[in-house]
């Protein structure tokens, strides 16, 4: 199971990366192509970067290209250690993670697809953003703190 957009989190994946030479191996390669599309390393921007904070979580740019390479990189190191999936299945952006690991589209392919579509919602679309409750949904009925307003954008 492959997860979408907002799963990121700094660092992710920084142990494998640092002691999994199947999922190094994946990450670099996918990295090239980051670059090769004119976009920043990705793996500077996850492992080697003093500022690890909030303002790469959030960019589509980053996150997009991200999540796909970690997760791809990681199915590929178990895949390398001879478990293949029966089933794969992915939640927004992780299905486009799912159909690359069954070989339906190849990775580098899915990867540079994924780029273009960060920089054409960073450019045609405002900011916007996304909030996710995770409680019982009585909670927002009971809890007058969780009640909040949202507001539009002009």
């Amino acid at each position: 199971m492959f997860s979408g957009q907002g799963s990121q989190y700094p660092g992710m994946g920084a142990a494998l990366y640092r002691q999994d030479a199947g999922f190094r191996q994946a990450m670099e390669r996918l990295d090239a192509v980051v670059e090769g599309a004119g976009g920043q390393s990705i793996i500077a921007r996850l492992y080697h970067s003093p500022d690890l904070g909030e303002r790469y979580q959030t960019e589509l740019r980053f996150t997009h290209p991200a999540l796909f390479m970690v997760q791809y990189a990681m199915a590929e190191s178990l895949m390398l250690r001879g478990l293949q999936p029966d089933f794969l299945l992915g939640a927004s952006l992780g299905e486009y993670v799912a159909a690359a690991v069954a070989d339906m589209v190849p990775p580098e392919v899915m990867l540079r697809s994924l780029i273009e579509q960060a920089a054409l919602f960073g450019e045609d679309y405002p900011a916007g953003s996304m909030l996710a409750v995770l409680a019982a949904p009585g909670r927002f009925e009971r809890d007058p703190l969780a009640r909040f307003q949202v507001v539009r954008g002009n």
